[in-house]
């Protein structure tokens, strides 16, 4: 192990270790919403989402 780690000169010639490129997020269509519809439910305010959900817990009491 350390004769392959500590060969002579070879720590002068190393060479940068490539990165892989990030992918950029992107969005797409599930089975049960379109695009469209997704992109819309997350855009919508905090406040228009918990008036949604208020109202849909008093639907099912």
């Amino acid at each position: 192990m350390y004769r392959k780690q500590h060969k002579k000169d070879i720590h002068a010639e190393a060479v940068k270790k490539r990165r892989r490129a990030t992918k950029k997020p992107y969005s797409r269509s599930i089975v049960g919403a379109s695009l469209e519809v997704i992109q819309k439910k997350r855009a919508e305010k905090p406040e228009v989402r918990d008036a949604a959900r208020e109202a849909a817990l008093r639907e099912i009491k």
